[in-house]
């Protein structure tokens, strides 16, 4: 697996924070289903 970086602006990071507890997964986790999800449609 390799680990990716990102900085995000302190109103996107609380929107990814928010969500990511309504939906009980952690950031990492939350991340990789949308980049499979993404990977998916192409």
């Amino acid at each position: 697996m390799k680990f990716i970086h990102v900085q995000l602006s302190p109103p996107l990071k609380e929107r990814l924070e928010e969500r990511c507890k309504r939906l009980g997964l952690s950031m990492s986790a939350f991340v990789r289903l949308a980049v499979v999800e993404k990977l998916e449609r192409e």
